[in-house]
């Protein structure tokens, strides 16, 4: 008979509650070792994300590290959508919230597709000097 593997309840949290709690996995850990593979997705099955910490600020190496996770999907925007913060009084050939320095709130992108997103991966090569964060 095999053995179940025990899956760890998932945590309900508010920026209060997981301030102190946020798991962090080295980049270098995540691809190269076992060990930080497991405590990512122990990560995202308890809280629901990971942040990676000392990633190589190139989008290859996004990709590198999402292609660890899986498969990328190709969708209609490609495989990575890349998010500029942009002057929107110049023309433009999309215009869209995310290429504004306005607040992003939690939300589902791409719900319109047949198969939308499974896991959403950002890298933040330049953090905004201000703003909120629900963290």
């Amino acid at each position: 008979m095999e053995k179940k593997s025990e899956m760890t309840q998932p945590v309900l949290w508010d920026r209060k509650s997981i301030q102190d709690k946020i798991i962090q996995v080295d980049c270098k850990e995540f691809l190269d070792e076992n060990t930080g593979f497991s405590k990512f997705f122990g990560g995202m099955e308890q809280n629901g994300f990971v942040v990676l910490t000392k990633c190589e600020g190139t989008k290859s190496a996004t990709i590198t590290a999402a292609e660890r996770i899986s498969p990328l999907y190709d969708s209609i925007y490609g495989k990575m959508w890349e998010v500029q913060v942009k002057d929107q009084t110049k023309n433009q050939t999309r215009y869209d919230l995310t290429d504004t320095n306005g607040p992003q709130d939690f939300h589902t992108d791409a719900t319109y597709l047949k198969e939308s997103n499974g896991y959403q991966i950002f890298h933040i090569l330049t953090a905004a000097a201000e703003g909120e964060s629900p963290f």
